[in-house]
């Protein structure tokens, strides 16, 4: 009975052990703001004015960044911070073109948004 318990704790322990407790996954996995996402597109040049082609570029080498619509009117693109804290709230990113530049960009949170963003991004 006493080597069960021993055995029992042993496993408990090594589980414990293994298991990365909530805040150190959110240091490790941050979680982005509407401000950080607009930081990075503005110190990136995805902006109003900007080609289309630059905003594709700087959406596809930068993998936090997933592409949810692509289409010749414009990009719509989502951060996953719910990957990381179920409570926190994705950032949509909603881009308009007209000839080729870039007439409109639109960050938040879906419920943010003047259209069902989240419907485009499964």
């Amino acid at each position: 009975m006493k080597s069960v318990a021993t055995i029992l704790l042993g496993i408990l322990a090594s589980v414990a052990c293994r298991s990365r407790p909530a805040t150190e996954l959110r240091n490790s996995n941050p979680i982005y703001s509407r401000s950080d996402v607009t930081q990075e597109l503005n110190q990136n040049g995805v902006q109003l004015g900007a080609s289309a082609d630059d905003v594709q570029k700087f959406f596809r080498s930068h993998p936090k960044y997933e592409i949810c619509n692509d289409m010749s009117g414009g990009l719509i693109a989502v951060v996953r911070n719910r990957r990381v804290d179920p409570e926190a709230d994705d950032q949509y990113v909603v881009i308009a073109y007209r000839e080729g530049k870039v007439t409109n960009v639109d960050i938040g949170p879906p419920q943010f948004s003047a259209g069902n963003v989240a419907t485009y991004c499964h």
